[in-house]
């Protein structure tokens, strides 16, 4: 029945005993003395088992543990009481062994479930005769109904059931996600975005979209559940915790009195690594948008962890490039007095209109030092048109990217010089590969007499980095050859593969030909 004795029966049996004897010791070490931790599940210490066991316990099998010492009288038999005390040692000596073991979890109590079982039906069993074996199978199904189909969500009624165990013990290993995943996939383009959640296993198989962790720090997730095992772990911190205690959920998921699941559709804060001012500590960040748009404005909340006397402390931003030069500046107060929670400060961060797309250092500073430090990063795209371009096209290449407009910086130009065609380009959607542009100067015979191939913004910006819906404006050099006689040009543009050659073809009505190009000087000299 068990098939890895099939091949290895030794080295199986004693890498079974290895583990018993080790898995339950982990690394923690707990103290038998109960503690109270702030905003988490108390630690039980020596309570523990009994809590936890208790929680678990079923009625009927609590009426028969109950009864075990009045039908204990009325029993003859020296051999069953002799089992009955046996079976209740076994049970009181495996929770005793298991206190003060460096790892706790209610599953390493299960081997005395049986026993309990059977003392529990010797007590039933004996009750006036009123316990027969009909009456306890229907029993049992009509108090298990009420947990269907999650019966694990059972928590013992009598002493508290779903209002206290989840103040007392963990909850939740991932019942009520498949009700979480039915619920997003019924919103509209749920698809197209990304859910930070810390029960990926549980949730995957019902979701439609993506999904990442909470604790990622690269990933963006638009829409945020938080479930109730994580929460009482305090995952990710604390205050990504009263982040989101202050606000309102967009749905709630409840199982049977007790709410599993938190939806909350606004971008989940990303964690910061090892960030402190003193004794202030960075946690997140999170932006009110994926991207900050050039010529907007937009408000950057940090979360921060920071002793009361410092929470007034005033915070100074800057968004530089690569090169250091900074092209934002803003100031706040470390904790916002507006909130909503107690944890977070707002910060408004305004993208001038003429700044090239790409991913900007974010830099901070808290009170009067000058102690910048790099705590991010800020990325800047278009997803509205230019105010203005020269000159409109509609070219559609392969339905990904669309030409929407061109310039050129000299429509006559002489031989020797240096022309610039600036390029307005859309992503249609999100581009696969990394395309070439090229530029080719053609003359009237059409013959190419000059050419540009390169990857948009100088090499900066390839084309599978483009997000759906982004406006991308390219300025290309073309240098005019000096032996150029005096004439009329044609200057094509299109896209090609540079590991195949292949180009991106022209599809619909646009401007075109077989070569799949744009004449972009169709009526212009």
């Amino acid at each position: 029945a068990w098939p890895a004795l099939w091949v290895d029966p030794v080295g199986t049996l004693y890498r079974l005993a290895q583990t018993s004897l080790t898995a339950a010791t982990g690394d923690h070490r707990y103290a038998l003395i109960p503690t109270l931790v702030p905003n988490r599940v108390p630690d039980l210490g020596f309570l523990f088992y009994p809590v936890n066991w208790l929680s678990r316990w079923g009625i009927l099998p609590t009426l028969g543990l109950a009864a075990v010492p009045f039908t204990w009288r009325g029993t003859d038999s020296a051999g069953d009481k002799s089992f009955l005390v046996w079976l209740a040692l076994f049970s009181s000596l495996l929770m005793l062994a298991l206190m003060p073991l460096g790892t706790r979890d209610i599953r390493y109590y299960l081997p005395a479930w049986p026993a309990l079982m059977t003392l529990a039906a010797f007590g039933l069993a004996r009750l006036s005769g009123l316990m027969r074996p009909l009456v306890v199978v229907f029993l049992s199904v009509v108090l298990l109904i009420p947990y269907y189909p999650y019966y694990v969500t059972y928590y013992h009624p009598l002493i508290g059931g779903p209002y206290l165990a989840p103040s007392l013990v963990k909850v939740g290993g991932g019942e009520g996600m498949d009700q979480v995943a039915a619920y997003l996939n019924a919103q509209p383009d749920i698809a197209e975005k990304t859910i930070a959640s810390t029960m990926s296993e549980s949730f995957v198989p019902y979701f439609s979209g993506r999904v990442v962790e909470h604790h990622d720090r690269d990933a963006y997730a638009e829409v945020v559940v938080n479930y109730i095992r994580q929460i009482q772990n305090g995952n990710p911190s604390d205050e990504y915790l009263a982040y989101f205690a202050a606000r309102a959920p967009q749905h709630t998921v409840r199982l049977d009195g007790i709410e599993y699941a938190h939806i909350y559709f606004e971008p989940s804060p990303r964690p910061v690594r090892n960030v402190s001012f003193g004794d202030t500590v960075l946690v997140a960040q999170t932006l009110d948008a994926r991207f900050a748009q050039p010529g907007q404005k937009h408000i950057l909340t940090l979360l921060w962890r920071a002793p009361s006397a410092l929470r007034a402390s005033r915070v100074r931003l800057q968004v530089r490039d690569l090169a250091g030069r900074v092209w934002i500046e803003s100031e706040g107060p470390l904790l916002s007095p507006e909130g909503p929670s107690a944890v977070e400060g707002h910060y408004a961060v305004t993208a001038r209109e003429d700044m090239p797309r790409g991913d900007y250092q974010l830099w901070a500073t808290v009170g009067p030092d000058e102690n910048w430090t790099l705590i991010g990063t800020l990325p800047i795209y278009r997803f509205a048109p230019p105010e203005a371009m020269p000159n409109s096209v509609d070219a559609n290449f392969g339905g990904l990217i669309a030409l929407r407009g061109f310039d050129v910086s000299e429509r006559i130009a002489s031989p020797g010089e240096t022309v610039t065609l600036t390029l307005y380009w859309q992503a249609l959607k999100s581009v696969p590969r990394s395309y070439t542009t090229f530029v080719h100067l053609l003359d009237p015979s059409g013959n190419r007499v000059a050419q540009s191939d390169v990857v948009p913004g100088n090499g900066q910006w390839p084309t599978d980095t483009w997000q759906a819906g982004e406006w991308v404006t390219d300025r290309i050099p073309l240098a005019v050859p000096a032996t150029l006689p005096i004439g009329a040009y044609r200057l094509l543009v299109g896209w090609y593969d540079w590991e195949t050659g292949e180009r991106l073809p022209l599809t619909g009505e646009e401007t075109g030909n077989a070569l799949n190009v744009v004449d972009l000087s169709i009526g212009q000299r």
